[in-house]
């Protein structure tokens, strides 16, 4: 039979006199009742020490020699087994146990071992401190008992004095709770290592909806822009047709109307060719043609691409290339693409009669050709370059409406030269103006 016994005091029920029964004055009362002041606290959770023998009197004189015994603020309590079987049922029972006083020989022999085998194979309870203590260390050898099975300590039941059953408790009591308390942080620690694998696969998954997503805009946009690009064409080969008289003179109305039809197809076909290419930047399909480059060629052709634009604001380009440059093996059409973008924007948010410049030099130190085109128009702000390359993106509702564009070539910019092997940055002063600074590596050849 078990039992589940707590503190007590095993020296006997004390005894009352006569004179502690004596009536009390009518108008006694006793003092709490005049203010009583009630103080909750919080049950402790005593620490559970289950003494297994079939020795009454080893389970009375063990509960008697730790019963005030406490550990970290907490008292024992005392569970009682007799025989193996009867073990099994309460340490099932009560799985929190955190000392068990183990003797060998019960029922059997060996009915303490094979209840060490049950706790640790058969329940898996790897925590509880199994202490065992015999009286018949010649059926259980100390050096063969440690060997082959799973307890924390061994105990012949003469040794085993007052003091020294204290410090094993002590010992023992202290090991379970750091055991319990590294379990605990470890169950913490897989709880949060499986939520944080339940986040990586819906942010995963969400990863992969929005990539899934995006191929489809790009192949929307591809499929869309080649489709405008045909008719546009057409248009403006049809438009400049007309403008040439070959289907009769025109009237100065006519012309005027034709000419607006002209530069809005050339608007429309400039943005279809943007949203073109950062669809096929975006899906990878944007081919380059590597080859020998002439930096000053490139250059000139630049120029000339935005000399009617300067020349509508009287604006004039300064320009300073440095002699000598070696040529770059890079993509030329993409970089006067890349060129012209940046002088028409300095153009664009510069005022009529200022200036913009553009700036070539080598710098051999680290292989790389440095193309800066600067602007003394009206800046941008420090909070705002971060953004500048993003596609779609314009810094200010205002110039929106002021200035004509998509806020897509800086971004198709910035792509580019990515994929050429090279980098832009930006400087700028709000109403000072800005230096776009563009880098491309180059491998020594014959100077242009």
């Amino acid at each position: 039979m078990a039992y589940l016994q707590s503190d007590c005091n095993l020296a006997g029920d004390s005894q009352i006199s006569d004179q502690d029964h004596q009536p009390m004055p009518p108008s006694y009362t006793p003092p709490e009742t005049h203010a009583q002041a009630t103080v909750e606290h919080e049950p402790v959770t005593p620490w559970k020490i289950m003494i297994i023998d079939d020795e009454t009197e080893i389970h009375r004189i063990t509960k008697l020699a730790l019963q005030h015994v406490s550990f970290e603020g907490k008292p024992l309590s005392f569970l009682s087994a007799y025989s193996g079987a009867e073990a099994e049922a309460l340490i099932r029972e009560h799985t929190d146990t955190a000392v068990i006083l183990l003797d060998v020989v019960m029922e059997r022999p060996d009915s303490g071992l094979q209840l060490i085998k049950y706790i640790r194979d058969v329940l898996g309870n790897k925590i509880v401190r199994i202490v065992l203590r015999t009286g018949h260390s010649n059926e259980a050898p100390e050096d063969a008992i440690i060997r082959e099975y799973d307890i924390n300590d061994y105990k012949t039941k003469t040794e085993l004095t007052h003091q020294r059953l204290h410090t094993t408790i002590i010992l023992s009591l202290r090991t379970f709770l750091y055991l319990t308390t590294l379990q605990a942080n470890q169950k913490e620690v897989e709880a949060l290592y499986l939520s944080l694998s339940e986040r990586n696969a819906e942010l995963q998954r969400a990863k992969e909806s929005a990539e899934i997503a995006n191929h489809a805009k790009t192949e929307f946009l591809s499929t869309m822009s080649h489709e405008l690009r045909t008719p546009l064409s057409v248009i403006l080969m049809q438009s400049e047709i007309i403008q040439t008289g070959t289907y009769g003179p025109l009237t100065p109305k006519q012309d005027n109307s034709l000419e607006l039809i002209h530069r809005s197809g050339r608007q429309l076909l400039e943005l279809i060719t943007d949203i073109l290419d950062l669809s096929r930047i975006d899906a990878g399909k944007y081919e380059l043609e590597l080859g020998p480059t002439s930096v000053g060629m490139v250059c000139e052709f630049s120029l000339q691409a935005v000399q009617a634009v300067a020349a509508a604001k009287n604006i004039k380009i300064h320009t300073i290339i440095e002699e000598k440059i070696p040529m770059l093996r890079t993509d030329e059409r993409r970089l006067v693409q890349i060129l012209v973008n940046l002088l028409k924007n300095a153009i664009k948010f510069t005022p009529p009669g200022a200036e913009v410049g553009l700036q070539v030099k080598m710098e051999p130190s680290h292989s790389r050709v440095i193309f800066t085109v600067w602007d003394t128009g009206i800046g941008i702000a420090a909070k705002d370059i971060g953004r500048l390359f993003q596609p779609f993106i314009q810094l200010d509702s205002g110039l929106t409406r002021k200035y004509e564009g998509t806020g897509m070539g800086l971004s198709i910019v910035a792509r580019v030269l990515n994929l050429l092997g090279g980098g832009i940055r930006v400087e700028s002063q709000v109403d000072q103006g800005s230096r776009f600074i563009v880098t491309l590596p180059w491998v020594s050849q014959d100077p242009v």
